[in-house]
């Protein structure tokens, strides 16, 4: 298939906006051809003064978008759990939000994160001083803090990691990536209603509560929140969540947010990621 220059496809988003209903559908087949190539030309028509122009270029551009998210989750959906990378799991979810957003400059917020805690922490410092420390950075010094599931925005990572503020899964999902690159393995634990870390010690295993300002909480505590949520607590709701697990639970968040904001068919396009995903899974 030829390739087609910029020119060409800035002079097909142009012919979708022709009266001519059979020269515009043609333009928007080639421009569905040419794939990602044809975003940005897209993303530009959808600024047109031109309004036939900008509605088509809408349209087609949320069309392309969301066929190359679902081709994004299927692939990563496809490999097996211990080939899943939290990290890039979250910044998929984020493409949710922003089709742009920078992989580089996730990373490089997480490092400088993890550079505040490794400047606070000795290194003969035994693991659970390590832990506490981690979670008191991150929650009293930086300010890392809950929000409610109803803004989106909270459930995307690279806005959490400008604005501060996420939803109990993305506040987790910051401190096990920050802990990951300290050399402390810290895994999410999917409760009810809500979502903690665990650092698994030599001394034991150490809860992180982060949205609750990132301060440790026992095995006592886990068990009192369930009950104060009316469950009969036991060891099973403390065992770790998979990565894959996480990411849906990501978009059952968004798919939740946008139904109570009355965007239905919206979050019926969600819905499919989940299905690539191979799981479904409730919010928190």
């Amino acid at each position: 298939m030829k390739v087609l220059t910029d020119r060409e496809l800035e002079a097909l988003v142009t012919l979708l906006g022709d009266e001519d209903r059979r020269t515009a559908r043609i333009a928007r087949e080639h421009l569905i051809g040419a794939g990602e190539r044809a975003l940005p030309f897209l993303a530009e028509g959808a600024r047109a003064g031109d309004p036939l122009i900008r509605g088509r270029a809408r349209l087609l551009l949320e069309e392309l978008r969301q066929a190359d998210l679902e081709s994004r989750f299927a692939a990563f959906g496809a490999r097996s759990d211990a080939d899943l990378d939290l990290e890039e799991g979250a910044i998929l979810v984020a493409r949710i939000g922003n089709p742009d957003v920078d992989p580089t400059g996730v990373s490089a917020a997480l490092d400088q994160l993890a550079d505040g805690v490794r400047d606070r922490v000795p290194l003969d410092m035994p693991a659970a001083d390590r832990v506490q420390i981690l979670g008191r950075y991150l929650g009293a010094e930086v300010g890392l803090r809950a929000g409610g599931v109803e803004e989106p925005e909270h459930s995307f990572i690279d806005r959490v990691l400008e604005r501060k503020v996420g939803v109990p899964i993305l506040l987790s999902t910051i401190y096990i990536l920050v802990g990951r690159r300290l050399g402390i393995a810290i895994r999410g634990v999917g409760l009810p209603g809500h979502f903690i870390a665990r650092a698994d010690l030599p001394t034991g295993v150490v809860y992180l509560d982060p949205a609750g300002g990132g301060r440790t909480w026992g095995r006592a505590d886990c068990f009192a929140y369930l009950r104060s949520v009316g469950i009969a607590p036991t060891d099973a709701y403390l065992r770790p969540t998979t990565v894959r697990r996480m990411v849906a639970r990501m978009v059952a968040n968004l798919i939740s947010s946008l139904t109570q904001r009355g965007e239905e068919p919206r979050a019926a396009q969600l819905h499919r990621l989940l299905d690539v995903l191979g799981t479904r899974d409730g919010g928190g």
